[in-house]
């Protein structure tokens, strides 16, 4: 069995195994913005996350996102990557000129 990780920010949530890193994370949802914006978010996206819950190797993690907003020709979206269990691991807005 695997030695628990110390957890200072929330006692008595033992984690085991690899904690998978925050820019791993942050990735899945950059590939998710290109994916649906296309050039657009690679050269005038902007994105504001906060990693809220830890992600464990072997995790199965699902991205998701919907449009909230559009001013000046800019998409406001609230973006999240999610645990199987749907508990957010990952929340924030992304900025994404459209024309």
């Amino acid at each position: 069995m695997s030695k628990p990780l110390i957890n200072e920010i929330t006692p008595g949530l033992a984690l085991y195994g690899t904690l998978v890193q925050g820019y791993l994370l942050l990735g899945y949802l950059t590939e998710m913005l290109k994916n649906n914006f296309g050039h657009a978010w690679v050269t005038g996206g902007s994105m504001e996350a906060k990693l809220v819950f830890p992600a464990m190797e072997g995790d199965t993690l699902i991205t998701g996102g919907s449009v909230t907003d559009i001013q000046d020709g800019v998409a406001i979206c609230d973006i999240w990557l999610r645990n199987s269990e749907q508990r957010a691991v990952v929340v924030g807005t992304a900025k994404v000129k459209i024309n």
